[in-house]
């Protein structure tokens, strides 16, 4: 209630002199009273528990209104449906209601209806409107908030939807879902499966369809039970692998007095398929103190995700893995269906020597499938067409004796004879215990140098495997073998004489050999080599230089002269040179050599002396490589179609075979026809 107060004056001009007078003066008074309405609650609230048993009806809730200003007051109400307002006697309002008139102090009884059936699911719903009093005499509105609840027993799935996936043939898969009762009521529930489902709810991949019921593919437990208000329960969806099987159904579940509820449930069954780029991993020609590595990929041609393990796969890091052990990594993880995984391999070979080596990757449940490892580890060599000093050394006898026995036994490879006549070699000792056989050089040389790789392989054994600078350390090791020395003997020389000799230097290793002499070390000693740096000799290519000696150059006294020249080889090989030469490898006629060794004996007559004069040959003999080297056909049942493998051949020259020879197939049959 506001009161507003003014005066009005009234004023007139009387007269020829134009003055303007006051001639009356009132006071006026007004008092504005905004419209003030009493009404019994705010907020209506509807509440409604459907039991199974119940039927909805209409629900009412009284409403009253007062006038309790000093003016009448005329209005208007309005509520949307589910509600609606209604006489004191529950009879609704028409549409077209005149505007309600109230005087000062009185008072209207009126009630609320909610229809609880506004909707036909049974479903827990909630309403809410407000009931609006506008006013004819003044813009001021009032609100009243009506809502109206229902409650059926209802549930609460933690998902509609359950795809188990695919699985191994013939296993079981169990998924668990969480419902729980979201009703203030208590839900008593049945599981079933839709009939259309069992129409045809499995289908084969690659066989015909098989009729198999539902229940055969799909359990559900607990299939029926009950859930008080708030609780929670777990429920077991069971999937039954039936080899090779896409199965899709709905499963139903089913409320007293409430709604029913869809789960789609869809499972596949297969085998796990798997493929591997390689079976073999050729390194071909390696650094036996350098790590090389190489890559195998595992790709999951299936439906079906597997987990893979390498088994006992290699200790280490990739920069330095165990000696002779391949690496794998990784060693274990899990492919996805039409994915890939690319396995890293990693090989140290720690010995000169051809290596054959495996590991095995399991896929699944599968058999361990086997995966070799093969190359040939060398370092880079150089013969000298000179004996070795051999005679005195309790170790270098010990191994010449074993290179020995290694040679007769036939153990040598065949190549290393031509090796040796290229080198120029003259197979016997000499009275100064020196040794010239070539080929006995090249084996000493390698088990000299596999004993030493051996002691190095034990300090990496002992030595975490973080330790990566120790590690890197002792693979430059692996190459820093003693072996014994060359001997060139110049013999007796008179001062003022000069004695040279002419040494053949030959590459009898595969690799390209770069290597240089340290000439100043023959200063002022009266020998001279005339030998520059000599960069990637290739196999089996010769360097020749000059060895000079003239004593009266450096003004030498009489007596024995002793000098050691270092002839130092590269232990490295370029990337590019190293590509080129497997490359070469590659490229190389698939014929081997195959070497002879004899001695001719020539007795002079009328004399106790015999000449024993060294024989050499070389012959080439083509073979075949088969790959795979071995056929596995697995087991077949009987009057089946049979299963075929194949095999690829290899040879540089022609080869036939007269059972596949489909000519002289036709002539033997015609051959017995005529006979």
């Amino acid at each position: 209630m506001q009161v507003v107060k003014e005066k009005l004056l009234c004023h007139a001009i009387v007269g020829k002199e134009g003055v303007k007078n006051l001639i009356m003066q009132v006071d006026v008074t007004c008092e504005f009273i905004a419209p003030a309405l009493q009404i019994s609650t705010r907020e209506i609230t509807f509440r409604v528990e459907k039991h199974p048993s119940d039927v909805l009806t209409l629900q009412y809730k009284p409403l009253s209104l007062k006038n309790v200003c000093s003016l009448p007051l005329s209005m208007v109400l309005a509520l949307e449906q589910p509600f609606c307002i209604c006489t004191v006697d529950q009879q609704p309002l028409p549409a077209n209601a005149q505007p309600m008139k109230l005087r000062s102090g009185e008072e209207l009884q009126l009630c609320v209806r909610f229809n609880p059936a506004y909707e036909e699911d049974l479903l827990i719903r909630a309403a809410e409107k407000a009931l609006k009093i506008k006013f004819l005499e003044h813009p001021h509105e009032e609100q009243v908030t009506v809502r109206g609840e229902v409650y059926f027993p209802n549930l609460q799935l933690q998902t509609t939807a359950l795809d188990f996936g695919c699985i191994l043939n013939n296993t079981k898969d169990v998924r668990y879902m969480e419902m729980t009762n979201c009703s203030p009521l208590v839900v008593r529930y049945h599981w079933s499966f839709l009939k259309d489902s069992q129409v045809n709810p499995v289908r084969f991949m690659e066989t015909e369809p098989l009729a198999l019921g539902v229940e055969e593919v799909f359990d559900i437990l607990p299939l029926h039970g009950e859930l008080q208000p708030g609780q929670s329960q777990h429920v077991a969806f069971s999937f039954f692998g039936h080899a090779n099987t896409v199965t899709q159904v709905r499963a139903l579940c089913r409320v007293e007095g409430g709604p029913s509820y869809e789960v789609a449930l869809r499972g596949e069954a297969s085998h796990i398929s798997y493929l591997l780029d390689t079976s073999e991993i050729d390194c071909g020609l390696q650094m036996f103190n350098k790590v090389t590595e190489a890559a195998v990929t595992l790709q999951n041609s299936g439906r079906l995700g597997f987990a893979f393990v390498v088994l006992s796969p290699g200790t280490g890091t990739a920069a330095s893995p165990l000696p002779g052990v391949p690496l794998v990594m990784p060693n274990t993880g899990y492919v996805g269906p039409g994915k890939q995984q690319v396995l890293k391999v990693c090989y140290l070979p720690g010995v000169p020597g051809v290596f054959c080596r495996a590991f095995q990757i399991q896929v699944g449940h599968l058999e361990p499938e086997k995966v070799s490892v093969k190359g040939e580890g060398t370092f880079p060599r150089i013969h000298l067409d000179l004996p070795r000093n051999i005679k005195g050394n309790a170790k270098y006898e010990k191994i010449l004796e074993k290179a020995k026995e290694k040679l007769d036994k036939g153990s040598q490879r065949d190549e290393a004879i031509a090796l040796g006549e290229a080198a120029a070699a003259k197979p016997h000792m000499d009275d100064l215990g020196t040794m010239w056989d070539a080929q006995l050089q090249m084996q000493m040389e390698e088990m000299l140098i596999e004993e030493h790789a051996l002691e190095q392989q034990k300090a990496l054994t002992s030595c975490p495997p973080e330790d990566t600078a120790f590690h890197q350390c002792v693979h430059q090791r692996l190459l820093k073998a003693e072996l014994p020395e060359y001997i060139l003997d110049f013999g007796y020389v008179a001062p003022g004489d000069i004695h040279t000799h002419i040494v053949k230097i030959t590459n009898t290793g595969r690799y390209p050999a770069s290597f240089h002499a340290d000439g100043y070390v023959l200063y002022n000693t009266g020998c001279s080599v005339c030998l520059d740096r000599v960069k990637l000799l290739r196999y089996r290519e010769t360097k020749t230089c000059e060895v000079r000696f003239d004593p009266q150059s450096a003004s030498l006294p009489l007596g024995k002269v002793d000098v050691v020249l270092p002839i130092e080889v590269d232990k490295h090989l370029p990337a590019s040179e190293h590509e080129k030469l497997l490359e070469e490898m590659k490229c190389a006629p698939c014929v081997f050599e195959k070497c002879y060794r004899g001695e001719l004996q020539i007795q002079i007559c009328q004399s106790s002396q015999r000449l024993q004069v060294p024989v050499l040959g070389r012959g080439l003999e083509p073979r075949l490589e088969f790959s795979p080297a071995e056929l596995e056909l697995g087991p077949l049942l009987p009057q089946s179609h049979g299963e075929e493998e194949t095999a690829v051949v290899k040879t540089p020259c022609e080869v036939y075979s007269l059972e596949f020879d489909q000519q002289h197939l036709a002539e033997e049959q015609a051959a017995e026809g005529l006979a």
